[in-house]
C-alpha cells in the first residue's frame, strides 16, 4: 500500500502490526523494518531513523545478522534523505555493503549501492556516482528488481538532466515509468512513477528525444 502511495490504508493497517508479531511470539525486529520503510517511503525521516535506530538494536541483541544489515541500510538511507550530507550516511552504508557481500543477500544491494551512488553525487563526484549507478543497474537487471530498476534509472536520468543530456534524460525516465507502472494502477510504484513523470516534463521543449544539448 505504501508503494502504492495508499498511506491512510497503510497507516491503518501499521497500526495493528505489532501486535500481531507480538501475538505470534516473534521478536519485533520484523515490524520495526516495515514501520521504518514505510516511514521513509512518506517521507518522514525522523520516524524512519527511529524505528531504524531500534531495530538495529534489538538485531544486534538478537544476532540477527540479516536484520543488522537492512537496519544499516535504512539509517545510511534515511541519513542522507533527513541531512543530505554523506559522512554519517557512509558509516552506515559501507559497514552494510561489507556484510551483505559476505552473506551474499543479493536484494539489498542495489539499495544501498544506489545510495552510496546519491553520496557520491552530494560530494559532486559525478563520474564516480555515474559509475557507481551503473553497477548497482547491472545487479538490479540480472536479477529484473523492477522497483530497483526504477529508482536507478530515474537517478541516472537526474544525471543527464543535470548534464543538458536530454535523450538521456527521456529514455532512462522512460524506462524507469516503464517499471514503476507494474501492473498499472493502482498497483504502481507510486513515488519512481511520479518522479519519472516529473524528469520528462523538466525536458525543455525545444528539446526531442534525438537532441543532446
Amino acid at each position: 500500500m505504501a508503494y502504492e502511495g495508499r498511506y491512510s490504508e497503510a497507516e491503518e493497517e501499521m497500526r495493528h502490526l505489532p501486535d500481531k508479531f507480538r501475538r505470534a511470539k516473534q521478536t519485533d525486529i520484523a515490524p520495526s523494518a516495515d514501520l521504518s520503510l514505510y516511514a521513509f517511503l512518506k517521507k518522514d525521516f525522523n520516524e524512519s531513523l527511529s524505528h531504524a535506530t531500534y531495530m538495529l538494536k534489538q538485531a544486534q541483541k538478537f544476532n540477527r545478522e540479516p536484520a543488522v544489515i537492512f537496519a544499516k541500510c535504512l539509517l545510511g538511507i534515511a541519513h542522507l534523505k533527513k541531512i543530505g550530507k554523506p559522512p554519517e550516511s557512509e558509516v552506515y552504508l559501507n559497514e552494510a555493503i561489507v556484510s551483505c557481500r559476505r552473506i551474499k543477500l543479493l536484494e539489498l544491494e542495489p539499495d544501498i549501492l544506489l545510495s552510496i551512488v546519491r553520496c557520491h553525487h552530494l560530494r559532486d563526484n559525478v563520474p564516480q556516482a555515474r559509475e557507481k549507478a551503473q553497477e548497482a543497474l547491472t545487479f538490479a537487471d540480472r536479477y529484473d528488481y523492477r522497483l530497483k530498476q526504477a529508482d536507478i534509472h530515474n537517478f541516472l536520468a537526474r544525471l543527464a538532466l543535470e548534464t543538458g543530456d536530454y535523450k538521456g534524460v527521456r529514455q532512462h525516465a522512460q524506462t524507469a515509468y516503464e517499471r514503476a507502472w507494474c501492473d498499472g494502477p493502482p498497483h504502481t510504484y507510486n513515488i519512481a512513477l511520479e518522479e519519472a513523470k516529473q524528469l520528462l516534463n523538466d525536458i525543455p521543449t525545444s528539446n526531442d528525444s534525438n537532441n543532446t544539448a
